[in-house]
């Protein structure tokens, strides 16, 4: 049998013989959001080298504001592996498709994409149209088909 008891801010409710107690959240509560303001990067110890090897070294402030530096050495190698992937794929494109450019106001062109199931491990291409991901490299159907094709025969490695 259900029941339902109230006393003062507390609600409790009994349903099959187990007791749950309700306790009211006070909307008119204002929660305090945090101030943003521009974010910089905090930099670190362990730096991007220009060939994408994570390097211990001081401090740098063009290389902080440019995103390569880390505060350990782990998150500088898994930066430095994610920064030579798109490098390489990067300068594979721009040497074959040296003229490609994506215009994102244009709806109807296609900007491809090289991705990894992870699941196989299998490359293959997608197409977006109006939409984006940061740190992605597109390029033209052919560009992504081809790379796709590399990579899966080990032609193209990172």
């Amino acid at each position: 049998m259900n029941k339902f008891k109230e006393d003062a801010d507390v609600k409790t409710v009994i349903i099959d013989n187990v007791e749950y107690t309700l306790v009211p959240v006070n909307t008119e509560e204002k929660v305090s959001k945090p101030e943003f303001e521009q974010w910089e990067p905090e930099g670190g110890e362990h730096v991007l080298d220009y060939d994408n090897t994570a390097e211990q070294a001081p401090t740098c402030n063009s290389a902080r504001l440019a995103g390569r530096e880390r505060a350990t050495q782990e998150l500088a190698k898994q930066a430095a592996n994610a920064s030579r992937e798109r490098d390489r794929l990067e300068a594979f494109r721009d040497q074959y498709w040296s003229g490609w450019k994506a215009d994102w106001e244009n709806k109807k062109q296609g900007k491809y994409q090289v991705y990894i199931n992870n699941t196989t491990g299998i490359a293959s291409s997608k197409a977006f149209f109006n939409a984006r991901t940061l740190g992605t490299v597109y390029g033209p159907k052919e560009f992504a088909e081809e790379a796709a094709k590399m990579i899966n025969s080990g032609k193209l490695l990172f």
